[in-house]
C-alpha cells in the first residue's frame, strides 16, 4: 500500500482497486493503532503488512464509514483482536446477499453500531464519529480527528468524481448530505477521501453540489415525462461535466443511480446470488451453478433484467477471486444465453476465455460484445492485446 502522512499521527493508506483505489486511514499513537476503513478481503494480506510496518500487530479499533464491501471487506485480518463500530444496520448488510460472496468471517461483523454521534478519545486525540446516512449508502458516517484538524468522509465525497450510490442509499440526498458535512466541520479541515488519495478540503464539494443541483431536476423531469433509463443514458449530461468522469464513477453510473432512485418503486425480484452461489459450493463447478439457474426457471422463476447483475457478481468471483475460468466461462456463456443483447456478457465470456488460454474464442465473443455495442471501450482494448485491429 502507498502511504501519505496526513497528520504527525495519522497516515493515509491507499489500496489499488479493479476501477479505482481504496483509501484507509490509521491512527497512532502509545494507546495503539485505530483503522478508519479496512479495504477489500482479497487485500487482506497487503493490509496486514501496512499495520506492521506501522510498528503494530492488530489495530485496537476499526471504525467503518459505511458497510460497503471496499471498506469493512479487511475487517477479518486480525480476527476477534479489534472492536469495531459502525452505523446500525451494517452488520445486517454484511450478513445479506450483497456482501455473500465475500465470505467474511464472524469476526469481521461490528461491535458496536451506533445511530447518533458518539466520541471516543485515544491516543490523545478527540475523535468525532458522527452519522450521515442517506447518500452514498443508508450507513455513511465521518469520522473526524478533532485535534489534528482531519476528517474521513468515506463515499459521501468519494473524490473529485460522480458520486455512487449502493445498498438502499439515494443519489439525490448527496447536495444535502454534502451541505451538512460542510456545516459540521469547522474550516481548514483537511478531508480525507474514500477513493482518491490525498487531502481536500469542503471547497471541493461546491462542484460536485452544482453538478447534482442542475442534473438532478433535469433527470426527474424525464422520469416524470415518461422516459425510459435508455433514453435518458443516450441523452446524457451536458459537456462540461465530462471531466469528472472516472472508471467506475462516470456520468452513466450517475444517471442510472438517479433513475433508479426517482422512478416509482419496482415490486422486489428475489435474488438469485445466494442460490446460485450455494449450488457452487456444493459441487464446486460452474455447470452446477448453470443447471440450479435452469431448475429455478423451470419452477417459474421469471427472468428478470435485475439478475444479470447476480451473473456478472458471481461469474467475476469465480474468475478473479476463485481463479476457476472454466467456472467463469459456464455462469458467462449462461448469462450470454438468457441474455443475447447484453453486450457486458459476450464481454465478460471473452475475458473467461482469455483466462482459459482460448484466444480465437476470446476474439470472437470481443466481436460479438461490440457487435451489440460499438462503445465498449474495452471490447476495443482488449481485442488490441489480442493483436486484432478494431
Amino acid at each position: 500500500m502507498e502511504s501519505i502522512r496526513i497528520a504527525e499521527n495519522i497516515v493515509q493508506m491507499t489500496q489499488e482497486g479493479q476501477l479505482m483505489p481504496t483509501c484507509l486511514t490509521a491512527l497512532t499513537g502509545p494507546d495503539g493503532l485505530l483503522l478508519v476503513d479496512t479495504g477489500q478481503r482479497v487485500g487482506e494480506e497487503e493490509l496486514r503488512t501496512a499495520v506492521a510496518n506501522l510498528g503494530f500487530e492488530v489495530p485496537a479499533f476499526i471504525i467503518n464509514t459505511h458497510a460497503s464491501l471496499g471498506n469493512v471487506g479487511g475487517n477479518g485480518a486480525f480476527g476477534a483482536s479489534p472492536t469495531i463500530l459502525a452505523h446500525r444496520g451494517t452488520r445486517e448488510l454484511m450478513r445479506g446477499d450483497s456482501h455473500l460472496l465475500a465470505e467474511l468471517p464472524s469476526e469481521a461483523l461490528p461491535d458496536i453500531e451506533i445511530d447518533g454521534p458518539m466520541t471516543l478519545h485515544f491516543n490523545g486525540e478527540e475523535i468525532r464519529i458522527v452519522p450521515m446516512p442517506g447518500s452514498h449508502t443508508p450507513t455513511d458516517m465521518i469520522v473526524h480527528f478533532v485535534h489534528a484538524g482531519v476528517a474521513c468522509v468515506g463515499d459521501i465525497y468519494p473524490g473529485r468524481f460522480f458520486p455512487f450510490s449502493g445498498l438502499g442509499g439515494k443519489a439525490y440526498e448527496f447536495p444535502r448530505v454534502l451541505r451538512e458535512v460542510a456545516e459540521l466541520l469547522p474550516a481548514g479541515t483537511k478531508l480525507l477521501y474514500g477513493h482518491q488519495p490525498g487531502p481536500g478540503s469542503v471547497d471541493d464539494f461546491a462542484e460536485i453540489i452544482e453538478m447534482a443541483e442542475e442534473t438532478i431536476p433535469s433527470i426527474r423531469a424525464g422520469v416524470e415525462a415518461g422516459k425510459d433509463r435508455q433514453t435518458l443514458l443516450d441523452e446524457g449530461l451536458p459537456e462540461r461535466w465530462k471531466h469528472l468522469d472516472r472508471p467506475g464513477a462516470s456520468a452513466r453510473g450517475w444517471i442510472f443511480y438517479l433513475f433508479n432512485d426517482l422512478s416509482a418503486p419496482q415490486p422486489e425480484q428475489p435474488s438469485v446470488l445466494r442460490p446460485l452461489y450455494e449450488a457452487w459450493k456444493k459441487d464446486g463447478t460452474g455447470e452446477a451453478i448453470a443447471a440450479k439457474f435452469e431448475s429455478l426457471v423451470a419452477e417459474g422463476l421469471d427472468v428478470d433484467p435485475a439478475y444479470e447483475r447476480d451473473l456478472l457478481r458471481l461469474g467475476y468471483w469465480l474468475l478473479r477471486e476463485q481463479a476457476s475460468p472454466a467456472d467463469a466461462v459456464a455462469v458467462f456463456t449462461l448469462w450470454g444465453e438468457r441474455y443475447p443483447e447484453s453486450w457486458n456478457a459476450f464481454d465478460s465470456l471473452a475475458e473467461g476465455y482469455v483466462g482459459l488460454g482460448k484466444k480465437e474464442l476470446a476474439i470472437a465473443n470481443y466481436r460479438k460484445s461490440l457487435e451489440l455495442n460499438p462503445d465498449n471501450e474495452n471490447g476495443k482494448t482488449e481485442l488490441g492485446k489480442l493483436g486484432v485491429e478494431v
